[in-house]
């Protein structure tokens, strides 16, 4: 038999201690050497075989599972925290979220709303007459600062 569905949920331990695997639903017997071909489980804990929605055989399957639940175990890691892992593991890159969709992730933001990101302004043309006489009481040359600033250089002096 392969369980097939290996997870924290499908672990307990009983009274003596023990540790124990439960709910065989979507176990199956397998035939050594034979390959599988139904994909079910909890996606979470799925081998990349699976995953990838190849032919499998059933016993390296779960034992990737159990590596997972393993972790799971031995790392104490929140629902929150697996659900965001999982999203950031997404196989297909185009799948995956973008950096702003982790950040906005309910683990991260505890249930409140992200900060919106801050607008991207354009690049004045000419440097801030004010900045200027400013950067030019640092030490800065006024016509290389307005030269960088025009052909949008990023450097020290465009930085600063």
């Amino acid at each position: 038999m392969v369980h097939l569905d290996l997870k924290p949920n499908n672990a307990v331990v009983d009274a003596n201690g023990k540790a124990k695997l439960i709910d065989f639903g979507l176990s199956t017997r397998f035939t050594p050497g034979k390959k599988l071909n139904r994909f079910w489980g909890t996606p979470i804990y799925f081998a990349p075989e699976i995953i990838h929605k190849k032919e499998f055989e059933g016993p390296p399957a779960d034992v990737w599972s159990l590596g997972g639940l393993l972790y799971a175990m031995l790392t104490h890691v929140s629902e929150g925290a697996q659900s965001l892992i999982h999203d950031i593991f997404t196989m297909d890159p185009k799948q995956r979220p973008t950096i702003d969709q982790v950040l906005g992730h309910p683990w991260l933001t505890q249930g409140e709303k992200p900060s919106p990101s801050p607008p991207c302004e354009a690049l004045p043309k000419l440097p801030d007459p004010t900045i200027l006489t400013k950067m030019i009481g640092m030490g800065f040359d006024q016509y290389h600062t307005s030269v960088s600033v025009a052909s949008r250089k990023f450097n020290y002096t465009v930085v600063t």
